[in-house]
């Protein structure tokens, strides 16, 4: 019997000793940090009227930093590390700014907006747009600028040209430091400048951008911020989601110490070949900053892949509600939409 009763406690030892050892060499999930136009191309605004504004307190927005990777453990388990984004045009009118509108296709989507996008030329001074970020982080979200250097070489921004202008933004967007700003330069870099397509800042060929200038221009903003205080500014790298030459990507890329998010702007493309495209530029976390489609097949199958955990990187969605993806003049496409989000918890 004692004979039988040791041989009993070495096997329950033995398991248990199993299962420990597992549980201490199995890696933890790892939580995604936030160190967080396609064909239709919203074109250059006029500089609205300056609206000087003081940041005051408020809570900090929901932020990727704050969602854990949790991969779906079923295929009917919604994807809870996503957040929703949103381009609304219509929100800002000459120098004043609606908020309701994106109430609207909140109540609409029956999902809150975690990232409010927007445009923002280099022509606008910070009193503006320091105006529309301090509205969305009292709204508790999180503001995502696309900040586009009209008629700014990349060549003279390397060089200090327009360090005053950038050092004014740096040092507003520092004054909001517990709250993350998504910045977006020089996005869409690979489009072809031919005729009226491409961007004055692409390395696509016709305006006698190298990759190389790119990457020296990226450096340099990043380099001011940085040294201005604004380490709550995170730097979204978005080539478009056509024209991904890899080798072209991989020129233009300005290391992952500049960069704290990749991703590139869809309409309907291949999200697959994309996503292996970028993953083999960088491994940083990715948002999709415009992504807008009228096949509601297509939308089905990325809900599908994000609920499924295919694209595991992929932390944040932006719909461009703007043009032919608009929700008001899709009525087919608002319950493919709205399933979309309901999954991104």
């Amino acid at each position: 019997m004692l004979a039988v009763a040791c041989v009993l406690v070495l096997v329950v030892l033995g398991v248990w000793g199993a299962r420990y050892l597992q549980a201490r060499t199995t890696p933890p999930g790892v939580a995604r940090a936030i160190s967080t136009q396609a064909s239709a191309t919203p074109t250059p605004r006029a500089s609205p009227a300056a609206q000087p504004q003081t940041p005051s307190p408020s809570p900090v927005a929901a932020t990727p930093s704050q969602v854990p990777s949790a991969p779906a453990s079923s295929p009917t388990e919604a994807t809870a590390s996503v957040l929703w984004g949103l381009w609304e045009p219509h929100w800002q009118t000459g120098s004043t700014a609606d908020f309701t509108v994106y109430t609207r296709v909140e109540a609409e989507l029956g999902r809150r907006v975690d990232l409010v996008h927007w445009y923002a030329s280099w022509d606008e001074s910070w009193d503006y747009d320091g105006g529309l970020v301090n509205q969305v982080i009292r709204s508790q979200r999180t503001p995502m600028i696309t900040w586009e250097a009209w008629n700014r070489p990349l060549a003279a921004i390397a060089s200090g040209q327009f360090d005053g202008y950038i050092d004014s933004w740096a040092k507003g967007m520092a004054a909001y430091s517990t709250h993350p700003i998504l910045l977006r330069i020089f996005h869409e870099f690979n489009d072809p400048q031919a005729g009226d397509s491409g961007y004055p800042w692409g390395v696509g060929g016709g305006n006698g951008n190298r990759p190389t200038d790119l990457v020296a221009a990226w450096r340099h903003i990043h380099n001011r911020l940085v040294a201005a205080g604004a380490n709550n500014v995170r730097f979204v790298w978005c080539p478009d989601g056509v024209n991904l030459d890899l080798q072209r990507l991989q020129a233009s890329y300005p290391g992952d110490g500049y960069v704290d998010f990749a991703g590139w702007d869809t309409y309907g493309y291949d999200t697959a070949a994309d996503y292996q495209t970028v993953s083999r530029v960088t491994q940083k976390p990715i948002v999709l900053a415009e992504i807008g489609s009228t096949d509601p097949a297509w939308i089905s199958d990325l809900t599908s892949k994000l609920r499924l955990g295919t694209y595991a990187r992929i932390q944040a969605l932006v719909w461009f509600d703007e043009g032919s993806s608009r929700l008001d003049a899709n009525p087919a496409i608002r319950p493919v939409v709205r399933a979309m989000v309901s999954v991104l918890r």
